[in-house]
């Protein structure tokens, strides 16, 4: 897929997710997990990530990969997704430089910034087997999703 067309499909589907994580009431998702939507976007970037990952993945970015790292002069903690040389980030914007809301980009400067020894894992909940507690999460999420055009 060409490298502009591959981006914007990615912007349609994080959007998406995003917008689907802000419509879940939280009351619908096990309290487990239901920190996540009741959070979001502040504090639950790694858990998000597990779940738009499966997403991506669901909708052909096979590749797609957790990143976390920590930020050397304030001690945070980031983590986000990167598929095929693009970041994609749902939550950057609990960080008050940053204002968008969705983050699909070639662009990796502002992530430079967490240290230079990164985690990296497959981005899906699965990692963890099918009784994730992340999987009670999904579903009331994918409820919220619209269809794209929508």
């Amino acid at each position: 897929m060409h490298q502009t067309q591959e981006i914007e499909k990615l912007r349609k589907l994080a959007a998406g997710f995003r917008s689907a994580i802000l419509l879940t009431d939280p009351a619908e998702v096990d309290a487990e997990v239901r920190f996540i939507v009741a959070d979001f976007p502040r504090n639950v970037c790694g858990a998000v990530c597990f779940l738009l990952g499966h997403y991506l993945i669901e909708n052909g970015f096979p590749t797609s990969e957790y990143v976390n790292g920590m930020r050397a002069a304030d001690r945070r903690s980031h983590a986000w997704i990167e598929t095929e040389g693009v970041v994609v980030d749902i939550t950057a914007d609990q960080f008050l430089e940053i204002a968008d809301g969705v983050v699909v980009s070639t662009d990796k400067s502002w992530y430079d910034q967490f240290s230079d020894k990164r985690g990296r894992r497959p981005a899906d909940f699965l990692i963890y087997g099918e009784s994730s507690p992340h999987g009670l999460a999904y579903g009331p999420i994918l409820k919220n999703l619209r269809p794209e055009g929508a």
